[in-house]
């Protein structure tokens, strides 16, 4: 989603003939006026027009779409998995 400043997005993947989103992100200046909701309804809304199967792994997509359990979404969510954590490693250069 393209705002004045910055792009809002949602992290995805293809997997097993879906595509699993697995983040979403709002630039700060943008957060607490409703732009992740519009980009989570806008995501979803785009792979229901076009059936694509979406797998939801971002927390916020989960939460969203719980809270607005429409057919069209429905028919779309393949499943809900549980996120991955991220092993966060030293950078390398710091060791010199």
């Amino acid at each position: 989603m393209k705002l004045p400043m910055d792009t809002a997005y949602v992290g995805y993947f293809p997997s097993n003939n879906a595509l699993n989103l697995y983040s979403i992100f709002v630039p700060k200046r943008y957060r607490e006026i409703g732009i992740g909701q519009e980009l989570a309804q806008d995501v979803l809304e785009y792979c229901a027009e076009h059936n694509l199967q979406v797998i939801l792994s971002c927390p916020y997509l989960i939460t969203f779409y719980k809270q607005h359990p429409y057919p069209k979404f429905k028919n779309i969510v393949k499943g809900i998995a549980a996120p991955k954590t991220t092993e966060i490693r030293p950078n390398d250069s710091d060791n010199n």
